[in-house]
């Protein structure tokens, strides 16, 4: 089929790391027609589906729509900011669809190898349906390092060495915790923008939160689809203006890394 018969849609992908080490993957498309994002199996029994292609690389994975200009639903009424006559896209078209996520009960230590492994600083936490219950990053790992060190120096230092007398009282005591899991240190809330907002809005969230980056979640479920970072934003304002810069969606998997500062 050629592209003059239907668009080009991206396979968003969320792959979630599980405690047993095998990552939970769950491909998804956004529909137009529909105004969110749909699974790859609804779409493939869609009647204007007009295939998939699977590249093992994932350099050149897309599904073929013929019904993405139509759409069933009334358009999103803006705000008084977003009725501009300026192309106001919607997040879903400039995100990077490719998000590694984890459950709340992943181990810290495979949290940290999983860190260090893809190089991202911080991921979104959700539960079995994908849906986002908080978000980890590095800062969190850290103030827990910096609290075994301090387990340790009460464990070793003046005060186990019989240095320093000091009473704590008839009940306290020091208790080893079982091995530690995401959920534990944990940020317990992510802040997140639907699929079909418009690019202004997330804009103007980061602007006022102060963030570089957005958890995109489906309009319909709330499961996480993508993940909105202030370079994909810049990225589609350089487009605007005529440069040659791809977006997240037009990038080789090798140059994407949607988990990076997170902060």
């Amino acid at each position: 089929m050629s592209k003059k018969e239907g668009n080009l849609l991206p396979i968003q992908v969320r792959r979630t790391v599980l405690p047993d080490g095998e990552p939970g993957t769950e491909l998804s498309v956004f529909c137009a027609p529909r105004n969110g994002s749909v699974s790859l199996d609804a779409c493939l029994t869609c009647t204007e589906c007009g295939g998939l292609h699977l590249d093992p690389s994932e350099r050149n994975t897309f599904l073929m729509c013929r019904g993405t200009a139509r759409s069933s639903l009334p358009p999103e009424q803006p705000s008084a900011a977003e009725a501009t006559p300026t192309v106001d896209p919607r997040v879903a078209t400039v995100m990077t669809a490719n998000v590694v996520c984890v459950s709340p009960d992943l181990s810290l230590d495979a949290l940290t190898r999983l860190m260090l492994e893809r190089g991202i600083s911080g991921v979104p936490v959700v539960d079995a349906d994908g849906v986002p219950v908080g978000v980890v990053s590095k800062t969190d790992l850290l103030r827990r390092d910096r609290r075994d060190q301090l387990e340790r120096d009460l464990d070793h230092g003046p005060l186990a060495a019989g240095g320093y007398e000091f009473d704590l009282g008839p009940r306290f005591q020091m208790t080893r915790l079982a091995e530690e899991v995401v959920e534990d240190v944990m940020m317990p809330m992510a802040l997140t923008i639907p699929e079909n907002a418009p690019i202004s809005r997330a804009a103007a969230l980061m602007a006022h939160e102060g963030v570089h980056r957005l958890v995109v979640v489906a309009a319909r479920s709330g499961a996480v689809v993508g993940i909105l970072s202030a370079i994909d934003l810049l990225r589609w304002m350089a487009r605007q203006h005529g440069y040659a810069v791809p977006l997240a969606s037009e990038r080789e998997p090798s140059e994407q890394d949607p988990n990076q500062d997170t902060t």
